[in-house]
């Protein structure tokens, strides 16, 4: 196997290390990282050698191109895909640089956003850290948006949160419900199912059920 091979002659190092330099360098060394970082033998090098903390500074910097910015979030995406990483990617302010990114207009970034906030809303200990530095409006934010691709993991994201309790009620309170009802429109079969899956659990709040009823959903 070719990455194999790759991860054995210690290419990653390098890698990590461009990211750092100028334009080209660094947008084809996290195209390259991320690609790593799709095959699950990969990840720990791509952990070990550094990755997360360089990763998430590009993708804060609004000073970067958006695509460094972009293929960062897709590896930071990747290793979302995994519970191992999520701690150290939390700990190195991974959610708030892709919220950073969210307010791009970068259709790609924002899909590749909102697979991280998706894999993230899977593991419960998330939930309230993510919550506690404003994360749900980034999630409600791309749940209007147009592009499918983007709606569905928004769909998704919510849906995760919405199993814990307290968070039930700040979904709604935050407004959630307006961009929920509207994908009860989609002819997209993926989007229907997050997205009556997320207001299936915020039902069980008794204090959010008029608002669904009033909604329309």
């Amino acid at each position: 196997d070719l990455i194999e091979v790759l991860i054995q002659e210690q290419v990653l190092i390098p890698l990590v290390k461009s990211l750092d330099n100028d334009r080209d360098k660094c947008r084809f060394s996290a195209l390259a990282i991320a690609n790593f970082a799709s095959n699950a033998l990969s990840l720990f090098e791509i952990v070990n050698a550094g990755a997360i903390p360089r990763l998430v500074s590009l993708v804060f910097s609004a000073e970067a191109e958006i695509e460094g910015r972009r293929y960062c979030a897709l590896a930071l995406a990747n290793l979302t895909a995994y519970e191992t990483y999520h701690s150290t990617i939390l700990e190195y302010g991974g959610p708030e640089a892709l919220f950073a990114l969210s307010n791009s207009c970068d259709a790609l970034s924002q899909h590749y956003i909102g697979c991280a906030l998706a894999n993230l809303s899977c593991n419960i200990a998330n939930h309230e850290p993510i919550v506690k530095i404003g994360g749900l409006q980034p999630m409600i934010a791309l749940a209007y948006d147009n592009d499918q691709n983007v709606h569905l993991q928004a769909a998704a994201a919510l849906r995760g949160f919405s199993v814990t309790g307290n968070i039930k009620m700040k979904i709604v309170q935050e407004g959630g419900l307006e961009p929920l009802s509207r994908l009860l429109l989609s002819d997209n079969n993926e989007v229907l199912r997050e997205t009556t899956a997320c207001l299936c659990n915020l039902s069980l709040g008794d204090e959010n059920k008029f608002g669904i009823s009033k909604c329309g959903a």
